[in-house]
């Protein structure tokens, strides 16, 4: 396992874990500051957090647990468990020794609840490429940009163990329906992300925004156009959506 602080926020020590996950079968989905990265928005990573299926996650803790990651010394002061927190918190989350920087474990059924867990991560390079999975992709993929100055890191190099990640229509879908289900609490935060994937990946031509479910679309469409108040725009998307997070609980891994 990469030692070092450096090491393990580098793009090997995320491969390491989704490894260390995969090795145990449990499948894992990036997300966080790491993932604006990858679609090239200029985030300071601040964590690596994975989305886990639900049944998985006590699995998924217990690996962690035996790795060398540190326990969070103080839960409620904690930037990301704490109430200062500005994203809802993690099922699950440990430090990197040697510095602040934590690595979390999200649940399937708050995160991306509206898709599919992805399957048990035992298949081979070849039999993932021979059946493109319609809502994830692999880190390396080059579907993703490139390094650029100034901009995130870019797509993962493919050696290593695959990291998967949500393709871009997907994470924009999964902002915007996070900004309605915790809209009291951190609509403002994920409000921000909608932005970013608007200032982004969008103008890189990575989101087809046709690929958008209706009552997304139409929030997408109005917030680009600045045409009506935020706060009409979320009472439009609240009513179309309805419950829709109750609606996760139909997804299991396999």
């Amino acid at each position: 396992m990469p030692s070092t602080a450096s090491e393990m926020t580098s793009q090997d020590g995320v491969k390491f874990i989704s490894g260390l996950l995969a090795g145990v079968g449990v499948p894992s989905i990036l997300w966080g500051e790491y993932l604006l990265n990858v679609y090239g928005v200029p985030s300071i990573v601040g964590g690596i957090d994975f989305v886990i299926p639900d049944d998985k996650m006590p699995l998924a803790v217990a690996t962690l647990k035996g790795s060398n990651l540190r326990p969070c010394p103080d839960l409620d002061a904690c930037v990301v468990s704490g109430d200062s927190s500005p994203f809802p918190v993690p099922a699950f989350h440990m430090h990197i020794q040697g510095s602040e920087v934590d690595v979390s474990l999200r649940a399937h059924s708050e995160t991306l609840w509206f898709i599919p867990p992805p399957n048990n991560p035992s298949s081979s390079k070849t039999e993932r490429a021979a059946k493109p999975n319609p809502y994830y992709l692999e880190a390396s993929s080059p579907e993703l940009p490139p390094w650029r100055h100034g901009r995130g890191h870019g797509a993962f190099s493919s050696d290593g163990s695959p990291v998967l990640v949500p393709r871009a229509h997907i994470l924009l879908e999964a902002y915007i329906r996070l900004a309605s289900a915790f809209r009291e609490d951190y609509g403002h935060y994920f409000l921000n992300m909608v932005t970013y994937m608007a200032e982004y990946p969008f103008k890189d031509g990575l989101i087809n925004t046709d690929l958008l479910p209706k009552p997304c679309r139409t929030f997408w469409d109005g917030h680009r156009q600045g045409k009506l108040p935020v706060r009409q725009l979320m009472n439009n998307l609240q009513r179309d959506l309805g419950d829709d997070i109750d609606r996760g609980s139909e997804f299991s891994s396999e």
